[in-house]
């Protein structure tokens, strides 16, 4: 008969039986955990057998060495992939496993003699790992329903100087769906995350180059899922893209760069009622969230970190811009954009690369000069003209796969020309982190200074109806026409005036799902429109536009004059025009030029523009039929029309007066 006596966690059988506890360092007795390294964590089965005859050995594998262990008793584990147990009973850890792994040791003669026992299996990271959950801890966790929140903490084993870490974390989206990701309590650096983009990840990266951060359980994430699916289980994984330490000689030490995170692999039990689990987070208090960056201008508290404390020094900072070549070698520039340290990736340690310039300029250690001519331009990724935090900013969110890297502006003004209704085309490149196209997920805006008083853009497709414009700007959305390409062509209705005006860039994403957040935006240089204005953003152009010509709107604008009549024109141009030197006003068409002009009566409202040709100014007015727009040509056929005009006028009256003095000598006699 089997009888359990004692305590439950350590079953004893009376009648030739045994009892199975563990021991060892890395084995947790009160929560029956063993805990460690992979594949060198190790315990050892204690087994205490009584015979019928009272025989006792308190701890028959140390107790007994007159007889082969194996040969009385069979040692066996449930799940060998989490703990394995030899036949001497040792006990190696060998991965996660969310419930408890079942040991068993029986009669070596007869198997149906037997006493089992459970541990838990926690991996511990090793150095430059990273980890999913608590370090060690159990708790009774409830059953969890479809709705219900699972909270998942992310820690890094830094055995040096943490100063940069990027990590995606893989999970199974039909089960789980992420819905929040917070900065940890452990990490005091910049910190950004995406969620669901795509759904099945969650992108996080920190970088804080003046970091004194280390341990062997840096709390860098706190990440909350919603459960969509309660009747199984979820699996949890994950790659580090890059981590970056450095030793107390300033060496950089990123042996686990590109790997699978090992002690963070696991499966999270989602369903089958409370009991003891491995916790993966402890109960979080709401004040120790921290939000996401937004939006903003400057950071000067990461200004004044930088300055107060110094622990990379001058020597330091000089040696990695060397190595990097970020000051030399500018024609083995790699083509991938933003790769900083032409690796042939982008990546955190672009971003780490960037902060060490910032964190030298601060300091005078070295100028924006001092960089290579490619360097400077691909350091500014905002577009503003100067390199700054908000440029590491950018390469942070781009780097989590929130924002994209615009790589070509081109403005193209050729058929923009006062007077006339050409096609203003600006076209704007964006490629994401990995220097691919980007063709969905986002869009492009642009804001232009062009006065909107002065006429409406077209076609009307591409105003943003959405955010009205301030300022009497224009507000415009590009068409993407392929291979990454975003592109607005527009001109002024009814006509371009002579103007010198902004285009400000808006580069806009959103995660698969279509969700938007203000981390996702980003202006070049600046745009005044919302969400950018009420954040403290004013215009700032990116590119500048000139309309070509000397067409310009009369500053003072006489009220518009009622329909006028001409009888006669000189071609399908219609046109008046005054020649302010001569005082003459010639209206195409007028007599006594030839008759084979043409001859039509014809209504119209002008339209008044002073112009330059030739050194002279005129005042032209065109007519609003047909299409309504003015035309350099319309106008310099007019100038033409009017010195002819004036030639006859001239010749007539020269005619005229030599007739008079021959009629008047005649008259003499």
């Amino acid at each position: 008969m089997l009888e359990v006596v004692g305590d439950p966690v350590f079953a004893v059988i009376e009648e030739g039986g045994f009892t199975l506890s563990f021991g060892g360092s890395d084995v947790k007795r009160n929560q029956k955990t063993l805990y460690g390294y992979a594949d060198e964590a190790e315990g050892v089965a204690r087994v205490r057998i009584r015979f019928t005859d009272g025989t006792e050995f308190a701890n028959f594998i140390e107790d007994v060495d007159w007889i082969p262990i194996p040969d009385l008793v069979t040692f066996a584990s449930a799940v060998e992939a989490a703990i394995s147990i030899s036949g001497e009973g040792v006990l190696t850890l060998r991965g996660n496993y969310p419930e408890g792994v079942t040991l068993t040791v029986s009669k070596a003669c007869d198997a149906s003699q037997l006493t089992t026992n459970s541990l838990y299996a926690n991996l511990w990271p090793r150095p430059k790992d990273v980890d999913l959950g608590q370090p060690d801890n159990l708790y009774e966790e409830p059953l969890r329903a479809n709705g219900d929140t699972l909270s998942v903490q992310v820690r890094i084993h830094a055995d040096n100087v943490m100063t940069t870490f990027q990590v995606i974390l893989d999970f199974d989206d039909t089960k789980l769906r992420a819905t929040s990701c917070t900065q940890g309590s452990g990490w005091p650096g910049d910190f950004e995350c995406t969620l669901n983009d795509p759904a099945n990840q969650v992108a996080f990266i920190g970088n804080k180059v003046d970091s004194t951060t280390s341990g062997t359980n840096v709390i860098v994430a706190d990440i909350d899922f919603d459960v969509l699916d309660a009747s199984a289980t979820a699996t949890m994984s994950g790659t580090i893209v890059k981590l970056i330490q450095l030793d107390a000689n300033g060496n950089e030490d990123n042996a686990n760069d590109g790997e699978p995170i090992v002690a963070g692999e696991v499966t999270v039990i989602l369903a089958g009622g409370t009991g003891r689990r491995r916790a993966l987070a402890a109960v979080r208090d709401a004040g120790d969230a921290r939000t996401s960056l937004v939006v903003q201008r400057e950071r000067d508290a990461y200004f004044d970190s930088h300055v107060r404390r110094r622990l990379q020094d001058a020597a330091f900072i000089t040696s990695y811009i060397a190595d990097k070549s970020l000051a030399t070698d500018c024609g083995n520039e790699d083509p991938l954009y933003g790769d900083l340290t032409r690796d042939g990736q982008f990546n955190a340690e672009d971003v780490f690369a960037a902060s060490v310039v910032s964190l030298g300029m601060a300091q005078g250690i070295v100028s924006y000069g001092d960089l290579c001519a490619e360097v400077q331009n691909r350091l500014d990724y905002n577009r503003d003209g100067s390199f700054d935090l908000q440029d590491i900013l950018y390469l942070l969110r781009v780097a989590v796969r929130k924002l994209h890297f615009v790589t070509a502006i081109a403005v193209d003004s050729t058929d923009v020309v006062a007077g006339t209704s050409g096609d203003l085309v600006v076209s704007v490149s964006v490629n994401n982190y990995l220097g691919e196209p980007v063709t969905s997920q986002m869009g492009v805006r642009m804001e232009m200074s062009y006065n909107a008083s002065d006429g409406d853009p077209a076609p009307a497709s591409v105003k943003d109806e959405a955010h009205p414009a301030i300022n009497d700007h224009w507000v415009l959305k590009s068409s993407h026409i392929g291979n990454g390409v975003w592109q607005v062509a527009v001109h002024a209705e009814p006509f371009w005036y002579a103007r010198v005006f902004g285009v400000a860039i808006m580069l806009e994403t959103t995660d698969t799902s279509g969700a938007a957040s203000n981390e996702r935006y980003v202006s070049m240089a600046g745009a005044s429109v919302e969400p950018y204005g009420s954040n403290g953003i004013e215009f700032t152009s990116v590119v500048e536009v000139g309309v070509a010509g000397e067409y310009i709107q009369s500053p003072s604008p006489p009220p518009s004059p009622p329909p006028f009549v001409i009888d006669i024109y000189d071609d399908t141009e219609l046109g008046a025009i005054f020649d302010l030197e001569t005082k003459v006003v010639y209206v195409a068409g007028n007599d006594p030029l030839p008759a084979d002009f043409g001859r039509v009566a014809m209504q119209f409202t002008p339209f008044l523009s002073r112009v330059m040709r030739n050194g002279k100014e005129y005042f032209a007015w065109l007519p609003s039929t047909e299409d309504g727009k003015l035309s350099e040509e319309r106008i310099d056929q007019l100038v033409i029309e009017t010195e002819r005009y004036q030639e006859w006028i001239a010749t007539k009256r020269t005619s005229q007066e030599i007739n008079a003095e021959i009629e008047e000598q005649v008259a003499a006699g």
